[in-house]
């Protein structure tokens, strides 16, 4: 029950953060040109390839040592 409570509190403090936030957001997006903002898009699509680019690395690297240790272990 308690973490039900907890979730809650946080999906409300959440929420709260987003409502207070937003209109700052968009005054701050507003003050944008079109063509920076779609320099910003494109950047922020750069990060997010370069992110699940490590992701995939860093899944490969960890299946890579449970097979290393799998190794060991046999020795």
């Amino acid at each position: 029950m308690s973490k039900v409570l907890n979730l809650l509190s946080s999906l409300a403090d959440d929420t709260n953060d987003a409502i207070n936030n937003t209109p700052y957001i968009l005054r701050r997006l507003a003050e944008f040109t079109e063509g920076e903002l779609n320099d910003l898009i494109t950047q922020l699509e750069a990060i997010r390839d370069q992110a699940e680019e490590l992701e995939e690395a860093h899944e490969k690297i960890q299946e890579e040592v449970v097979e290393l240790q799998k190794e060991l272990n046999e020795k």
